[in-house]
C-alpha cells in the first residue's frame, strides 16, 4: 500500500484483511430504514498509534471524521412526479429531476453570498444493471462508480439544464 493509502502494489505477498462485527444492527436495517443520529455508529472510530503499528495501516483513509453532518430528505412520489413534470422535453428520471430541484435550492443560497465559485454534484451510480450479464439487485458490495458534474448556470434560473448535464454525465458510464 502506498502511503496515502490510494493504490495497494501487489507484490503477491497479500494485504491485511480487517471484518468488523456490529452487533445490535442489521444491514437489512440500515438499509430499509436508516435513521440519520444513529449512522454516526458506522463511521470508523479513531484508532491509536499502538493499532496503527500492528496493522501497519490506517483502515479510515481518508475518512474525516469532524464536521460530518448527516441529513434526511423524504419526497413522496407525488411530490416527484411533480418536478419531473417540470421537465417535459427531457423526461428525466426520479434522480434526475431531484438533483436538479436540490441543486436550484443550494444554487440560490451560495450566489447570495457574493462569491462566485464552483461546484460539483456528484452521483454514485448503480453499475449492477449496466454490466453484462446484469448482476441481481440482491448482490452485495460496491459496484458503482461517481459521476461529477459541474453545473453551469445563474442564480435564479430553475436548473432545468442540470438535469440534462446530470443524465449526459451518467451516460457516459454506460
Amino acid at each position: 500500500m502506498n502511503n496515502d493509502n490510494t493504490f495497494i502494489h501487489c507484490n503477491d505477498e497479500g494485504i491485511p484483511f480487517i471484518e468488523a462485527k456490529i452487533t445490535n444492527y442489521k444491514i437489512i436495517d440500515v438499509i430499509q430504514n436508516p435513521i440519520p443520529s444513529e449512522l454516526h455508529r458506522l463511521i470508523p472510530f479513531q484508532l491509536d498509534n499502538i493499532t496503527n503499528i500492528i496493522f501497519g495501516f490506517d483502515p479510515r483513509s481518508g475518512i474525516i471524521k469532524e464536521n460530518i453532518v448527516c441529513k434526511m430528505f423524504v419526497f413522496n412520489a407525488d411530490v416527484v412526479e411533480n418536478l419531473r413534470s417540470k421537465y417535459r422535453n427531457l423526461n428525466p428520471t426520479r434522480v434526475e429531476a431531484l438533483s436538479a430541484f436540490i441543486w436550484s435550492r443550494y444554487i440560490d443560497v451560495i450566489y447570495n453570498d457574493g462569491l462566485q465559485r464552483k461546484y460539483g454534484v456528484v452521483h454514485a451510480v448503480n453499475l449492477r444493471p449496466k454490466m453484462e450479464p446484469p448482476l441481481p439487485s440482491e448482490s452485495f458490495g460496491n459496484y458503482l462508480r461517481f459521476t461529477m458534474t459541474i453545473p453551469k448556470l445563474n442564480s435564479g434560473e430553475e436548473c432545468y439544464g442540470l438535469a440534462k448535464q446530470v443524465r449526459d454525465e451518467i451516460k457516459k458510464i454506460d
